[in-house]
């Protein structure tokens, strides 16, 4: 996977650009776009309003580098063209398991930038769809080599895609937003963590592969 490289660290006043974005992913899933106040990022760097304003054109401007860098560290792990001489399948259960651990440990941002969607901030609902997008075109690239056959129509591939997704990836989010509105069991509440362990999403991934590669071998996994 390409990462998109931030601008050039600028320095002022002895703060860098930097050290502003990274309070600005440390304060971004508490407060949102709407919330998230220049000057209490400014402050919490014991910086002023007037140096954040001349290291960046507006607050749309420092998002968007934000956005950026937090995406680099967050998919910094999840690559589409590792490991090519490992057969198909492997490589595509070894790319689902890095995305999988990587949605899991960021699951406050992934909330927090639905919410800004549905609130109408246009900049956040562009970001995720470029992420799906860059995820989707990536992944069905891969579930079609694994398919072993020719002339796979488009409309099963993405309904694999979809298939996919829906039983490792989805459920994380999901349940997660369940429990936050309250609306989960009782029973499913009280075991939220649980299905969130390393044993939990290798079990989806071993059923989604049985279904949908019944060539591929499950190997046995430390947990």
């Amino acid at each position: 996977m390409t990462t998109i490289q931030a601008d050039e660290v600028k320095i002022m006043n002895g703060v860098t650009s930097a050290q502003f974005i990274s309070a600005g992913i440390h304060f971004y899933p508490r407060c949102g776009y709407k919330r998230l106040s220049e000057q209490a990022i400014a402050e919490h760097l014991n910086s002023n309003l007037e140096t954040f304003n001349r290291m960046f054109a507006d607050k749309d401007e420092f998002v968007k580098a934000m956005l950026i860098e937090y995406s680099n560290r967050a998919l910094g792990r999840v690559s589409f063209d590792f490991a090519q001489n490992i057969e198909d399948t492997e490589r595509l259960y070894q790319i689902v398991w890095r995305l999988a651990v990587t949605i899991r440990e960021h699951l406050a941002w992934i909330h927090r930038m639905l919410l800004d969607s549905e609130e109408g901030v246009d900049l956040i609902t562009k970001a995720l769809k470029k992420q799906h997008k860059m995820l989707a075109y990536g992944m069905i690239r891969h579930i079609k080599a694994c398919n072993g056959r020719e002339g796979v129509p488009q409309l099963e591939l993405l309904n694999q895609f979809e298939f996919l997704n829906g039983a490792v990836i989805s459920p994380m989010i999901m349940n997660t937003r369940y429990r936050m509105l309250g609306i989960l069991t009782d029973e499913m509440n009280g075991r939220h963590e649980d299905l969130l362990t390393d044993s939990s999403i290798h079990q989806r991934i071993d059923w989604a592969f049985a279904a949908l590669f019944p060539q591929y071998r499950s190997k046995a996994r430390p947990f």
